[in-house]
């Protein structure tokens, strides 16, 4: 599904993806390799977006409240 590359480059979709509130960024490993994304490259993304405010560090936070809350609940951890 191209829904998000087929409008936004690879930086300005992770931007606005968890600017949005998305807590998960999920990316296939079932591309052509001209299109496949490394996690080493969409870390360095996500650093520099915060680094330079584009992305703010409590939403980063709020992401990860809610991953340990429902890790949490499911007991996944205590």
């Amino acid at each position: 599904m191209q829904a998000i590359t087929k409008y936004y480059g690879l930086e300005q979709a992770i931007e606005k993806s968890i600017n949005a509130g998305i807590d998960i960024l999920l990316f296939s490993n079932n591309q052509l390799p001209k299109n496949q994304v490394m996690l080493d490259t969409v870390i360095s993304i996500i650093k520099e977006k915060v680094k330079t405010g584009t992305i703010k560090a409590d939403r980063i936070y709020e992401s990860f409240n809610r991953i340990k809350k429902l890790k949490q609940k499911i007991g996944l951890i205590i």
